[in-house]
């Protein structure tokens, strides 16, 4: 159970999902899936074992190299906004990060969501110091820019074709809305006096937490993304705080089927 347990309603029965196959390997997870405040899912053990070492040994090599430039492309930035440090690893489906650019992974999500996803998507390696108060909570409601330059399984990944989160000057792209968020949790020998949860609220307000998910190791949440998905990441007594983050986008459309009048937040986060 979470830590409120009237709050963990299902919105899709638990079922199995054997997933990876197409990027080299099979592992076979099982959502737990909720709804409130807003529908999300938890993966316990997303990964085999192996497959969470070498992405934590990657993520591990690339932050002892140093903080680059506004502009690096080989190395963590750092933003204050969010007060972290962030890379974008160059998307393969052979190397680490394969298992985020799978096919069975990007249909399970369809499922479980019931969300017309596009194939593009973005994915990101954060890092976050000790810190002494909570983040801010926003919502996630954006949209992201991209141009066609799939992998070979289809799969549309971001890696710097073209400005992501405002309108490239010279290069022709196209502007998707935010669907998903996911985190996956790189971090060993999580204890609760550690802290650093990702926190859900019930509205633009810390008074308003309704549920707080917990860093753990190998663990994947994910969750919808709406004008009310409000979320922050609380402050965190453990040394650092490392995860995957990752966005999945549905056609501008559907956003405005499913939120009438809701402007998408439209402003440059820095890449």
């Amino acid at each position: 159970m979470g830590l409120f347990p009237s709050l963990e309603k299902i919105f899709k029965k638990d079922q199995s999902y054997e997933l990876f196959t197409d990027v080299g390997f099979t592992h076979t997870v099982r959502p737990q899936v909720y709804t409130s405040p807003f529908r999300h899912i938890v993966i316990e053990n997303f990964l085999p074992e192996a497959r969470n070492a070498a992405i934590k040994e990657n993520f591990a090599r690339t932050l002892a190299m140093g903080l680059g430039g506004e502009t690096s492309q080989d190395r963590f930035r750092h933003r204050t906004m969010y007060d972290l440090d962030l890379f974008w690893p160059e998307p393969s489906l052979e190397g680490p990060q394969s298992p985020f650019f799978s096919v069975s992974y990007f249909e399970m999500l369809r499922k479980l969501f019931d969300r017309p996803l596009s194939n593009d998507t973005i994915l990101s390696y954060h890092h976050h110091d000790k810190s002494v108060d909570d983040n801010y909570i926003h919502n996630d409601f954006t949209e992201g820019y991209f141009v066609d330059a799939p992998l070979p399984n289809g799969i549309n990944p971001w890696h710097f074709q073209c400005t992501h989160s405002a309108p490239p000057a010279t290069e022709q792209s196209r502007a998707m809305p935010r669907a998903l968020a996911a985190i996956y949790y790189l971090n060993d020998s999580w204890q609760l006096s550690d802290g650093g949860e990702t926190a859900f609220f019930s509205a633009n307000n810390h008074t308003a937490l309704e549920r707080k998910i917990e860093p753990v190791n190998n663990k994947l949440l994910v969750f919808e993304i709406t004008p009310t998905s409000w979320h922050s990441y609380l402050k965190s007594a453990a040394p650092s705080r490392n995860s995957v983050a990752q966005w999945f986008f549905m056609p501008p459309q559907e956003a405005a089927r499913r939120f009438p009048n809701k402007p998408l937040w439209k402003g440059s986060l820095g890449y």
